[in-house]
């Protein structure tokens, strides 16, 4: 009897091998936590760094690029941006034929004929052309065309291009020569650039001319005063932004078959 009840205990009791597994289990999962764990205090500093740098990029608009052997803290240089003195040798040299240029005109009292100013494009010389034309003549008084010359000269002793452009009033041309102030204000663009080329000896190929018609004033057309400002020849000294546009034009036509 002893020995059924000892063995009928026996087999009431629960399996419990099932334990050892579950405990490997959770050993392994404490293990992963804690590597886990591990590696992000190791490299906490680190990430802290690429955050704040990735915050800092995104604030100022900059894109963000890492590359083998640059960290945050060890940033890739950036490229240097257009050669600051170059810039300033050139502004350097269109501020001092400006003052050159002004000088002549002040001492030939011809200030208030011809201007001069400096803007995005680089030197700009602007001519009154009530003064330099006839009214709807595209040809250059015979009194203006040795001070246009010594203007030429002056502005060929740098290597810029030169693009020189006619602007009209909105009174309308209607010649025959010129039905309107689109061929008026070309032509005398072409004359002034004609002038320059053959007396000046600037070279054709870094000079060239346009014709606006009415279409750019800087004055308002409804007054007298206002239209005299708008009728003018902008002579312009273009600045190394534009001559590479412009040296790209000549390189592409002097490679066309």
């Amino acid at each position: 009897m002893s020995k059924k009840h000892r063995g009928g205990m026996h087999e009431d009791h629960a399996d419990e091998s099932w334990l050892i597994p579950y405990c490997d289990l959770l050993t392994l999962l404490l293990a992963l936590f804690v590597t886990l764990y591990a590696a992000s205090n190791i490299d906490k500093d680190k990430l802290e760094a690429i955050a704040q740098s990735m915050q800092n990029q995104i604030l100022s608009g900059a894109s963000i690029t890492y590359m083998p052997g640059i960290s945050p803290g060890n940033p890739m240089p950036q490229p240097d941006a257009e050669d600051d003195g170059s810039a300033e040798e050139e502004m350097e040299s269109l501020r001092a034929l400006e003052e050159a240029l002004q000088q002549y005109l002040v001492a030939n009292g011809l200030e208030t004929v011809v201007t001069t100013s400096i803007d995005d494009r680089g030197l700009v010389i602007s001519m009154n052309d009530a003064v330099l034309f006839d009214p709807g003549i595209a040809e250059i008084k015979s009194e203006y065309r040795d001070v246009l010359v010594r203007i030429g000269q002056r502005i060929n002793e740098l290597k810029n291009y030169i693009r020189v452009e006619g602007h009209t009033d909105s009174v309308p041309s209607n010649t025959q020569v010129y039905p309107t102030n689109w061929e008026l204000s070309g032509g005398r663009a072409a004359s002034v650039v004609r002038l320059f080329i053959d007396q000046a000896r600037i070279d054709p190929q870094k000079i060239g001319y346009m014709g606006y018609g009415e279409y750019r004033p800087i004055a308002d057309n409804a007054t007298p005063e206002g239209r005299s400002k708008n009728r003018r020849v902008d002579v312009i000294i273009l600045n190394s932004q534009y001559n590479a546009l412009e040296q790209q034009r000549t390189d592409d036509g002097g490679n066309e078959p």
